[in-house]
């Protein structure tokens, strides 16, 4: 790695160290990725694994998170990401509903989808697709 990366990546995890982050996810994996990769970057680190709960974080008047990351999709049952999301309803992609609460709230705001087109929303200041690399979740958040 050249010297302008190391820089360059120091001045990114400096920068995410004031943050107070939200992760809307509800599939383990990507929970654990999120914490590898944020948590020990961060001021702090919160997780919703659905939408009532994502819902009632975001408007706690005791916290006040500076980014939420939102999946796109929540269904009401386990291991969807692995089933893939053909057998979703649009009800499932909860994702817009909680950017919406959270840009009210002026929070930035982050969507990540492997089907971004669904997760669009003026609501969504970035939108990432997953498989996404660490390095591109990190300038999203310092964004």
């Amino acid at each position: 790695m050249k010297n302008e990366s190391k820089k360059y990546i120091k001045e990114m995890l400096k920068k995410m160290s004031f943050l107070r982050i939200l992760i809307v996810e509800d599939d383990e994996i990507y929970i654990a990725t999120y914490r590898f990769a944020i948590e020990r970057h961060c001021k702090s680190l919160d997780v919703a694994t659905n939408e009532r709960d994502a819902i009632k974080a975001i408007t706690d008047t005791e916290k006040r998170y500076d980014v939420v990351i939102t999946d796109g999709a929540f269904p009401e049952y386990e291991g969807a990401s692995f089933m893939g999301h053909n057998d979703l309803t649009p009800e499932d992609f909860r994702g817009k509903n909680i950017a919406k609460i959270a840009k009210e709230k002026g929070v930035f705001v982050i969507g990540i989808s492997s089907e971004p087109k669904i997760l669009q929303s003026e609501n969504i200041d970035i939108l990432l697709k997953k498989p996404y690399d660490v390095y591109e979740l990190w300038e999203a958040i310092i964004t």
